[in-house]
């Protein structure tokens, strides 16, 4: 009632009284002893519903606990004093005085019961099991630190996790990588960079190395301290200074390029471009070179801020693994591919938009356009089914008097025919001659398809006899495709006339393939090829499913002249592929071959009596 209450006020037309309306801000509870600061004057926050404006007051209560914090402890020792500045660089050991918190959010309120619950859950088993004599493990010692950080949910507590860590290392337990982090990831979360840099100093020590989650934590921490310095206007922070003890920590060449490469890497994930290029020179300075893989970080955090020279100069900066000399339009290339596709996915649509603008920015400046790769964008929106974009980037590379390439063609190809557009797909496959290429087996196929999409059974077996006379040979996917079409067409006598040409030229089909096969000759009652498909689907990484082979026992024992091997050789192919037989199955193969015959054939494939019981007993 108390939210539909506060969404009215909200929604209502605004009104002079100061009942409500969107010039109004509804006080948060919690926060209505603080002098409320005035945000109506702000267009964004004029359009923030109730619950956007509880989060931005408790933000800014936050910020004002904060100062009136500091400038309590100014008061009391003096601007000047040692002791300030001892607090604001306290180490793991020492006593942070607590900060007023503001109230946390209704999702917040709505977590941390269960957080707390946790929390209190971990440290009575910890004490439990201290009582009862037994040998703690690591994991229930991290059980305990993983209640220390706050995670935006319950208060960070980076004393208990420095205390606690003092105490694993007293009584002799050894803390692993998780532990550490878990201990920066609390000092992290207060802005505590002193304390962060000098647990990992610690870490180092102790014998651990530090992996990339370290460095988040520790650069973080770094990030958040000196924002927090900004904002007071303290000089005496100094990031060089604690990234350098980071640096230090290291013993061997290996470790000492580990350390420069990731925190060049953490600084450009944060946005910090400019303080990664002058780490990027100091470790070239020092004889290191960062990886390709940080310098992209740096480029695409460049490229999201619309620093499009620093791109440049960031794919610059990439050393190559043979050819120092690689043009701009082979860095870019790659910069592109990679950041779209990534690892073997799909398209990442978000990624091809951005790149695409920076490319777009590019081709307006000083860039010479026959230095941007335009290709890549025809091949990426190619295959994310976006004709529109594909062709205006092949126009852009025409227009910057480059010539598409073959696989550009294809890909054109290849989505007409998807889309089920023959017409389109013929086009472009003709494009491919007359550019000068000579189509391969893959744009023959792909223009194929599209009379297979099409539904043109003729026109598929037309193309395929044109391929074979002008000397291109058919694989399994040109087979797969015709049979596929064929079967779905309910013409199973040609599905099964174009296997036995495929079969007769060595060719293996494809799994798809296969499985339409199964059901064509189970419809004409050939049972036996029917189970060599299915067998030979079995042999792909893909599972066949059990219904292939459900299909296939029906029609085996529903036969007339049913064959009890052959029943009994399906069930042993379905138990092979690792399926375990339903109701309908082991129905059918009692009603064929009988209670002994059954059982026997049962015991043979290692079928539990108790699972056949309790599927015949439903």
């Amino acid at each position: 009632p108390e939210t539909q209450k506060r969404w009215r006020s909200w929604a209502a037309p605004s009104a002079k009284d100061g009942r409500g309306g969107r010039d109004s801000v509804v006080e948060p509870r919690g926060v209505a002893e603080r002098p409320r600061q005035s945000i109506s004057a702000s267009a964004k926050v004029a359009k923030m519903n109730p619950w956007q404006l509880d989060e931005h007051q408790r933000r800014l209560t936050a910020e004002q606990n904060r100062k009136d914090h500091l400038e309590k402890l100014k008061r009391a020792q003096g601007p000047d004093s040692e002791d300030v500045e001892e607090e604001q660089n306290a180490t793991p050991e020492a006593v942070l005085e607590e900060v007023p918190e503001a109230k946390p959010t209704k999702r917040e309120e709505a977590q941390a019961p269960r957080i707390k619950a946790e929390s209190e859950a971990a440290l009575k088993q910890f004490k439990r099991l201290r009582k009862s004599g037994k040998e703690l493990s690591i994991d229930d010692w991290n059980d305990v630190l993983t209640t220390c950080p706050g995670r935006s949910v319950t208060k960070p507590q980076p004393l208990v996790a420095s205390k606690f860590l003092d105490q694993m290392l007293s009584e002799g337990a050894a803390p692993d990588a998780l532990s550490f982090a878990l201990t920066m990831e609390t000092f992290s979360e207060v802005g505590n960079a002193e304390a962060a840099v000098a647990i990992f100093e610690r870490m180092v020590a102790w014998g651990a190395q530090p992996d990339e989650e370290h460095f988040d934590w520790t650069v973080k921490a770094i990030q958040q301290g000196s924002n927090e310095a900004r904002q007071r206007d303290d000089q005496t922070f100094n990031m060089t200074r604690l990234l350098g003890r980071i640096v230090a920590t290291s013993s061997t060449p290996k470790q000492q390029s580990q350390r420069y490469d990731l925190i060049v890497r953490k600084l450009a994930t944060l946005g910090l471009t400019d303080l990664a290029a002058e780490w990027y020179e100091r470790a070239g300075a020092a004889g290191v070179r960062c990886s390709k893989v940080t310098c992209e970080f740096a480029a695409r955090a460049s490229m999201a801020d619309g620093q499009d020279l620093k791109v440049l100069s960031w794919l610059r900066r990439v050393q190559p693994m043979v050819d120092a000399n690689v043009s701009v339009k082979s860095r870019l290339a790659d910069f592109v591919q990679r950041c779209v596709v990534g690892l073997g996915r799909g398209v990442d649509i978000t990624a091809l938009d951005a790149t695409a603008k920076l490319v777009r920015r590019l081709s307006l400046s000083q860039i010479d356009p026959s230095e941007l790769p335009f290709e890549q964008f025809i091949i990426a929106y190619a295959r994310s089914g976006n004709m529109v974009q594909a062709v205006e980037w092949g126009n852009k590379m025409v227009e910057a008097k480059q010539k598409p390439s073959q696989r550009a063609y294809t890909e054109l190809v290849r989505l007409s025919a998807r889309d089920g557009r023959m017409e389109n797909a013929m086009r472009w496959f003709q494009r491919i001659r007359l550019s000068g290429y000579v189509p391969d087996l893959t744009a023959y196929n792909d223009m194929l398809l599209s009379f297979v999409v099409s539904r043109n059974q003729d026109g598929a077996v037309e193309w395929v006899n044109g391929m074979l006379a002008e000397g291109v040979v058919p694989d399994g996917r040109t087979y797969s495709l015709v049979i596929g079409s064929f079967s779905k067409a309910r013409d199973p006598f040609r599905a099964i006339e174009w296997q036995d040409r495929a079969e007769a030229q060595g060719v293996l089909l494809n799994w798809e393939a296969y499985f339409l096969l199964v059901r064509v000759h189970v419809e004409v009652g050939d049972l036996a090829r029917a189970l060599e498909a299915a067998n030979t689907m079995a042999k792909f990484t893909k599972r066949t499913g059990a219904r292939v082979w459900t299909m296939q026992m029906q029609a085996a024992t529903g036969s007339v002249l049913m064959s009890p091997e052959l029943v009994k050789n399906i069930f042993r192919g379905m138990m092979k592929a690792g399926y375990e037989p339903g109701l309908t199955v082991l129905t059918s193969v009692k009603l064929a071959l009988g209670s002994e015959e059954s059982e026997a054939l049962f015991k043979e494939t290692y079928l539990s009596p108790d699972h056949v019981r309790r599927i015949l007993a439903r």
